[in-house]
C-alpha cells in the first residue's frame, strides 16, 4: 500500500487537515512536509520537457520543490490563498458537506481492507 497518498488524502482535505490524527499520532508539519516532498519527488520523477541540462534540471526541480514547500506550509497555517477558506469555512461546509457525506478514517480502511481481500 502507499501509505503516503492516504495519509495526504486526508491531510490534503481542507475540512479534515490534522483534525484526524491524534497526539500519539507523532505528527508534525515539518514531518509532513518531509513525507510530501518525497511524495511529490516520486510522482513527479519524470523528465522536464524540453530540458537537457542536468545543472538546470536540478535548478528547475529545486525551484518546483520548494514552490510545493512553500504552498504546504501556508495551507497548514491558513496563509495566503487559503486564508479565504477558513474565513468563509461554514459556507464552504453548507456547499460541500451537505452535498457528499465524508466518510470517517474508519470507514475508509474498512473499505480498503474490504477491496484487499
Amino acid at each position: 500500500m502507499d501509505q503516503p497518498l492516504f495519509v495526504f488524502a486526508l491531510v490534503l482535505n481542507p475540512f479534515e487537515k490534522l483534525e484526524r490524527f491524534g497526539d500519539s499520532a507523532g505528527v508534525s508539519p515539518f514531518g509532513l512536509e518531509n513525507a510530501l516532498l518525497k511524495l511529490y519527488k516520486r510522482v513527479n520523477s519524470r523528465p522536464v520537457d524540453g530540458e537537457d541540462d542536468p545543472d538546470m534540471l536540478s535548478h528547475i526541480r529545486a525551484e518546483k520543490e520548494t514552490a510545493v514547500s512553500q504552498a504546504f506550509m501556508d495551507y497548514l497555517s491558513n496563509k495566503g490563498v487559503f486564508s479565504e477558506f477558513t474565513q468563509r469555512q461554514s459556507h464552504w461546509e453548507r456547499i460541500y458537506v451537505s452535498l457528499l457525506p465524508l466518510p470517517t478514517t474508519s470507514d475508509i480502511f474498512t473499505r480498503l481492507v474490504t477491496i484487499g481481500s
